[in-house]
């Protein structure tokens, strides 16, 4: 039969307390332990996730969705933590049960206060790694670069920033350390020959060719190349991250994805190596729209040639040359800028290979994408509406 309240019928007085108790402090060890888990946990993984195919082009470059990096990961590691910045110090005041006092139970006269616990001491704050301050370097440097950039682009299609990262603070060497891990990408066997399509006059079509003397590959991330190319990647994810906000601001035609990319780690062996003059993206399925090189070159000098040539009009005449400096930040319109790549040479060697890791930034829609007719017809006469040959 049901139990009836009656005054002959309540629970002991301490009974309560102590069941009003428990479920004090079980709550509260629940409560903590959930707040944790919800500032501790997240898809942390490699930096570099999937890969889709993205547009048409000669060397097979692909759409990048881009992960959490290591900022992400350090976070992770110290489970505390609130929001933005670096996560640091212990769990938050009132997370932590055992120091909650216990309602008295005495009938007589009151008991001593109960002594206070002692603060917890938070963790010690783990040193960031390298690959995490490049990380952090790339923030900063796209920050301070960002009026020049827009003001760049706006009067010209295209821009060049010196000693990018390390205006930003980034550590020294950090240029040659990125140069060691493309050279030891392409020691391990991961470059393939680069090819591309150009215009033939003699086929009165676009023909597929080997670019002479070029390799290149692709960042994918993943364990194994990770392991190999942490700065590299890092960079990649960095800028993915941080220059699409930028640019999107300033240019409400762009619509640049800040997941969505494609990257291409090329390696120019001398004896000539060059690419021919063209635009990256001619339109159909491509969406790259923005593209911007970092050259990984800090013994760069001029005997070595591989100046990438701007053709800025439709005067064929008319050009500058940009070297392949070292730190060097250079981006352009994918979708506008005639160029090519000089002749390069390398009379020491393996020492004079000219690295550049390009970046297309890819379009949210082909809406974005556009053409200058008039500058396709004056660089390539015989230019009747079809391709001219890409990047």
């Amino acid at each position: 039969m049901p139990l009836r309240c009656t005054a002959s019928a309540k629970p002991p007085v301490v009974l309560a307390i102590l069941v009003n108790l428990l479920l004090f402090v079980t709550v509260d060890s629940y409560l903590g332990h959930h707040h944790h888990q919800h500032h501790a946990s997240g898809p942390v993984g490699m930096c570099l996730r999937a890969w889709t195919p993205c547009g048409t082009q000669g060397d097979g470059a692909r759409r990048l969705a881009v992960g959490l990096g290591a900022k992400k990961k350090r976070s992770k590691k110290k489970g505390a933590g609130g929001g933005g910045g670096r996560a640091s110090g212990g769990r938050g005041v009132g997370f932590n049960a055992a120091t909650a006092a216990a309602p008295s139970v005495a009938a007589a006269s009151p008991a001593p206060a109960p002594a206070a616990a002692a603060p917890e001491t938070p963790p010690p704050a783990e040193s960031p790694t390298p690959t995490e301050l490049l990380f952090e370097a790339v923030e900063r440097a796209v920050e301070g670069s960002a009026d020049s950039i827009v003001a760049q682009l706006t009067s010209r299609g295209w821009f060049k920033i010196d000693d990018f990262l390390a205006e930003a603070g980034a550590a020294p060497g950090l240029i040659r350390e990125m140069r060691a891990e493309a050279a030891a990408l392409e020691g391990e066997g991961q470059y393939v020959t680069s090819q591309s399509t150009r215009w033939s006059d003699e086929l009165g079509r676009l023909e597929h060719y080997d670019k002479h003397n070029v390799k290149a590959m692709q960042l994918v991330g993943g364990e194994a190349q990770y392991k190999i190319a942490p700065r590299l990647i890092e960079y990649t994810v960095a800028m993915t991250r941080c220059l699409p906000p930028v640019i999107n601001a300033r240019f409400d035609s762009a619509r640049l994805s800040s997941t969505v990319q494609t990257n291409k780690l090329a390696c120019c062996l001398g004896e000539g190596s060059s690419y021919d003059k063209h635009i990256d993206n001619q339109g159909g399925d491509d969406l790259r729209k923005l593209t911007v090189l970092l050259y990984c070159n800090p013994g760069w000098r001029e005997e070595l040639g591989g100046s990438f040539r701007i053709f800025p009009s439709s005067d064929v005449n008319q050009h500058e040359d940009v070297e392949p400096l070292g730190d060097r930040l250079f981006g352009f319109w994918s979708d506008q800028l005639v160029h090519s790549v000089q002749p390069s040479f390398a009379p020491g060697g393996r020492d004079d290979w000219r690295y550049a890791l390009t970046i297309w930034f890819c379009a949210e829609d082909a809406g974005a994408i556009t053409s200058d007719q008039a500058m396709l017809e004056a660089h390539w006469p015989q230019f009747n509406g079809g391709n001219t040959g890409q990047g």
